[in-house]
């Protein structure tokens, strides 16, 4: 791990993490803040492309603004899901619940088992891909949900608005897919920075308060 200062207002340990079951190791990324108490914890599943850089520095902002936050490598959700919400961690109180924060096409079958699981406070969806399998999981969701999605090319909104009447959606005008992702050709720091600031806010509303 390393410290990062001077950023935010959270001092945060942030880096690569291991965790180990009975059956093998699963490897992915940590960042959170570097004080004492049980924190609010967010879960970033893996998009199915490359997009780690992006994807660990949404952990390491919501770190700075007082949320934990864990992105699991591919085939490591269950693995996280379990390690966070152990009673007998010191740094998260995902035991009492906990935010899925999906972005790009992360919305998967895993996500939806998870999130029907029980054990989901909130979820916020950062430019889905609003295909059958987003829109199944958005029918099953009762807990509070935000959408930010780029208008251009966007198919599957009104759909995802009657399967989850209670969701909020910000669909950002002329702005393409993967705009969130600073590594991609259609990244637009006007709408990621909207979009960061809004997932920060929202789930420091919906999560469990630290303990």
């Amino acid at each position: 791990m390393s410290v990062l200062k001077g950023e935010g207002t959270t001092v945060i340990l942030y880096g690569t993490t291991n965790v180990s079951t009975r059956a093998r190791a699963y490897r992915g990324y940590l960042a959170r803040p570097d004080l004492m108490g049980e924190w609010p914890t967010v879960v970033v599943p893996s998009p199915s492309y490359e997009a780690s850089s992006s994807v660990h520095a949404i952990c390491r902002d919501l770190a700075r603004n007082g949320i934990a936050a864990v992105a699991p490598g591919t085939d490591g959700l269950d693995a996280f899901i379990g390690f966070i919400t152990n009673p007998a961690g010191h740094w998260s109180n995902a035991e009492h619940g906990f935010g899925i924060l999906s972005v790009g096409d992360a919305s998967t079958a895993e996500t939806t088992a998870t999130v029907a699981s029980g054990l989901v406070s909130s979820l916020a969806l950062v430019d889905p891909t609003l295909d059958q399998a987003a829109l199944d999981l958005l029918t099953e969701v009762a807990v509070p949900v935000l959408g930010c999605n780029g208008r251009e090319g966007l198919e599957g909104l009104d759909d995802a608005r009657a399967a989850a009447p209670h969701a909020e959606w910000v669909v950002y005008d002329g702005v393409g897919v993967q705009y969130w992702n600073i590594n991609a050709e259609g990244y637009d720091p006007v709408a990621a920075e909207d979009t960061r600031d809004r997932v920060i806010e929202f789930f420091a509303e919906s999560l469990p308060v630290k303990i």
